[in-house]
């Protein structure tokens, strides 16, 4: 890899004689009287570079007989002078500079024909050097290519053999070195086993030369699906990479974790990021994905066993891919390429696996039952086990013994987990629903050759499961927080190994699927308190002797499904538009707003009387909007009505809550009141669909129909079997001349009103397609099966949105029909980005803020 080696015996014998040395912390070594070479007088020599040819850097190396002043400058092939390495007065002896590849000015040269120039106070040589440009540091380089020294002395002829022992590498022998060769001599050896990262009993450890040192790691995951794109896609630009890399740094962050296999532009943009910032490197938690499909592959379903093969795969091309060194041909939904690049120094540990299921663990338990024990090469469980215990071991014992064997590679290793998989005792948990009756306990493990050490990664958010509200108590600065009284009995169990909160989060989005009593919930967080709340887990971490936690997630990503939600979405469609309302789509410290040039739509209706002057409508993949102009403004005791008419212009509710009709023409399926200080959305009690996902649901249809006089309802959603209701018709409201945060739907100024619906609460299910909800099916199946029996509603294209505009008492008046093109996936199969700005969450700068004054320092 290029480090000195600290420590190693070397040994040159001759005819029998032997001269021994030890080499230093710097690598060197040094032997007295080995050669007869006459007197050197007072020139320089023995100039050479290596490697040569070399990528972005080289290390020029040089003699010197006496102390004295010298310049090492490069040429290019012109004869122009473009860098002065180095003009000082140099010791007696060897000497060693790195050239790294710039110019004066520090910019990169192009590759081409270089000359090194050696001027001294006597004598001048020069070099020849060939840059091939690239991502790597170096070409590898073995012990049959070493750089020979030039023969630039007179010696005697008589050769010598050199041997290199220690005993962290195997010994390394080199036959026939001739008595001017020894004047400088490298040699490039082999580790038997190198390890740049290991394990401290609470943290993972970098390597630094000389020692491991203690690493907290304040990381962030990064998902691959971008706004149109599914994860398979893999759909981010290299661009992307460099840009969030840059941001991720600055934020305060020294990990990322990724899940699965990126393409190869992925690794490059790592890699040229850490190479221009060699005192600042961006770690890498490398994931491998354990698929959650059964088909193809053999076996039982839900056996894990019927991975093992497709599985162990995986992990062999994830090893040889960051080592840059694997070639996988095009495959659906999963990365490929020609990976060449070596990231393998900045790779903190694999994380292998996903939150396994308690239907897996116990199909694997009931098709396995014998096997309860391992021994593995490198890891073994101390006591009777499961036997998905032991699957999961023999998958990371396989993963340390390919690294080893084909790169002599040791790296700390995890296999993923999550709270219902926890070892823990959970009273409340007890009752049919078995998701958590299954554990999957790695404190077994013992490390019995696996020098760089195991570690334990959990997933573990601060709402879910309901045991961690049920169960315990703690506080810190920010009041009552039962998730710090979990971390602290789940730390206190795994004695033997560092743990890692490797995902942990709460989302910006408008619904809330699981409440908390310490206030971070399952969705309902605005921007800010996100920021706050994720240095607040942080902290609770670094208190209670974790080893660091990984931020769940950089960016928003769209294609994912939330159980509360899942019926209402078009699952093919879920890419192409930001469901605001679902938690798992707004989990990011990034979000991707509309770009106004692509969304430039606009339908004005002027109104000659009433208070509403004008109404202005329009949309993008967030939200439908209006922007109403008011003759005078709204003061206490005035209520704007907005009726929406979603579709199907004969069907809805006819009458306000007033009892004023709203139109004959246009009756409506929602209803939004504004005042002055609120602003509340409501829903036709016939398409009322509170309780969707549960055996409650109150509705007979999930469509509209032909009501007059019904009550309406507001539109709210059952967050979990105990019928904890979420209002999310409870709109917040921005009031004056600035800027709305996101969660806040309507934005009072003085003349004018502006509302934001998003999607979702209006019943549109693909607004990319202008889908709504229309579905007469499948009302028994959600009546009567959790989550509408796994199928979703169906749908019907509106013919336009009206919107009907009523102030206290007066006339309404009704917009004309708003309609709009369907948005669709480019020739790439993915959403043009110039549909979309990325946008920092108000989350992130509270973060950079707090990350640069908390250093974390391990304790």
């Amino acid at each position: 890899k290029g480090l000195p080696v600290t420590g190693a015996k070397v040994l040159f014998v001759r005819s029998g004689l032997k001269y021994e040395t030890v080499s230093d912390v710097t690598g060197y070594y040094h032997l007295e009287n080995v050669t007869s070479v006459e007197s050197l007088g007072n020139t320089a020599t023995a100039l050479y570079c290596y490697p040569n040819p070399f990528n972005r850097q080289t290390v020029v190396s040089f003699y010197l007989a006496r102390q004295q002043r010298a310049e090492i400058a490069v040429f290019d092939a012109t004869g122009q002078k473009i860098h002065v390495i180095a003009d000082k007065v140099f010791p007696q002896g060897r000497n060693q500079i790195v050239w790294d590849g710039l110019s004066h000015n520090r910019t990169r040269v192009t590759p081409g024909l270089y000359v090194c120039r050696l001027q001294t106070e006597t004598n001048s040589e020069t070099f020849k050097m060939l840059l091939s440009g690239g991502d790597n540091l170096a070409v590898p380089v073995t012990s049959t290519d070493e750089q020979p020294v030039p023969k630039a002395l007179k010696a005697d002829q008589t050769t010598y053999t050199a041997y290199v022992s220690g005993s962290d590498f195997e010994t390394h022998r080199v036959d026939g070195i001739e008595s001017a060769e020894i004047i400088v001599k490298d040699f490039i050896i082999n580790k038997s086993t190198w390890a740049p990262f290991g394990t401290t009993e609470n943290y993972l450890a970098v390597y630094d030369g000389d020692k491991y040192k203690p690493f907290f790691v304040k990381g962030v995951n990064i998902g691959s699906g971008v706004p149109g794109a599914w994860p398979g896609q893999m759909a981010v630009s290299a661009k992307q990479y460099a840009d969030w890399f840059r941001m991720i740094v600055e934020a305060g962050f020294n990990t990322i974790r990724i899940y699965t296999l990126h393409f190869p532009r992925f690794y490059d943009e790592l890699a040229r990021y850490n190479n221009e910032n060699p005192d600042k490197p961006l770690y890498l938690l490398h994931g491998v994905w354990l698929p959650e499909e059964y088909d193809n592959v053999g076996g039982i379903p839900y056996d894990l066993y019927s991975h093992t093969t497709g599985f162990e795969q995986s992990c062999r091309h994830a090893v040889d891919c960051v080592h840059g060194n694997n070639s996988i041909a095009f495959r659906y939904g999963e990365a490929y390429g020609t990976y060449k690049t070596d990231v393998s120094r900045w790779v903190i540990g694999w994380i292998i696996g996903r939150e396994i299921f308690a239907e897996e663990i116990e199909t694997t338990h009931n098709a396995h039952a014998g096997v309860t024990n391992y021994n593995g090469r490198h890891l073994s469980l101390n006591t009777t086990s499961t036997p998905a215990e032991v699957w999961a071991v023999a998958r990371m014992d396989d993963m340390i013994e390919y690294e080893r064997s084909r790169y002599r590679t040791d790296r700390p290793v995890a296999f993923s987990s999550w709270l219902t998989l926890d070892p823990l005792t959970h009273p409340s948990e007890a009752y049919s629903y078995t998701e958590d009756g299954e554990p999957l306990d790695l404190n077994k493990v013992i490390a019995t050759d696996a020098p760089a050490g195991q570690f334990i990664s959990y997933h573990a958010y601060p709402y879910y499961p309901k045991f961690i509200d049920n169960e315990y108590t703690a506080t810190d600065e920010m009041g009552s927080n039962p998730y710090l009284g979990y971390l602290r009995a789940l730390r206190a169990y795994y004695t033997r190994y560092p743990v890692l909160i490797t995902e942990f989060g709460m989302p910006t989005s408008y619904g809330v699927a699981q409440f908390s009593v310490s206030g971070m919930c399952h969705g309902g967080m605005t921007e800010e308190q996100q920021g706050r709340y994720t240095v607040r887990i942080l902290k609770n971490l670094y208190d209670t002797r974790y080893g660091g936690g990984v931020a769940f997630s950089w960016m928003d990503e769209w294609f994912k499904v939330t159980w509360i939600t899942n019926p209402m979405t078009l699952g093919d469609r879920r890419p192409l538009w930001h469901n605001l309302c679902a938690p798992e789509n707004n989990f990011g410290l990034l979000r991707f707003d509309p770009n106004p040039q692509s969304f430039n739509q606009k339908q004005i209706n002027e109104f000659s009387s009433g208070r509403v002057s004008r109404a202005e409508v329009s949309h993008d993949f967030v939200s439908l909007n209006l922007e109403a102009k008011l003759r005078s403004p709204l003061t206490s005791g005035d209520t704007l009505w907005v009726a929406f008419d979603t579709y199907k212009r004969n069907m809805g509710e006819s009458t306000l809550p007033n009892k004023r009709r709203v139109l004959d023409n246009n009756r409506a399926e929602f209803l939004l009141r504004i005042t002055p200080d609120s602003a509340n959305l409501y829903v036709m009690k016939a398409y009322d669909l509170v309780g969707l996902v549960f055996q409650n649901c109150p509705s007979t249809s999930f469509r509209t129909q032909e009501t007059n006089g019904k009550p309406w309802m507001p539109v709210r959603w059952q967050t979990d079997e105990d019928e904890t209701l979420d209002y999310l018709g409870r709109l917040h409201i921005y009031k004056g001349e600035g800027t709305p945060r996101r969660d806040q739907a309507v934005h009072i100024r003085n003349d004018k009103i502006t509302v934001r619906i998003p999607w979702m609460l209006l019943h549109f299910s693909d607004p990319s397609t202008s889908q709504v909800i229309d579905d007469n099916v499948n009302v028994a199946n959600c009546l009567n099966y959790r989550r509408c029996g796994g199928k979703y509603l169906q749908t019907t294209r509106t013919d336009g949105v009206v919107m009907t505009l009523i102030c206290n008492n007066e006339a309404g008046f009704a917009t004309t029909p708003y309609t709009w093109n369907d948005w669709n996936l480019n020739g790439m199969e993915i959403l043009d980005a110039s549909m979309y700005i990325e946008t920092e969450k108000e989350s992130l700068p509270i973060i950079r803020t707090e990350l640069k004054s908390n250093p974390f320092t391990p304790k």
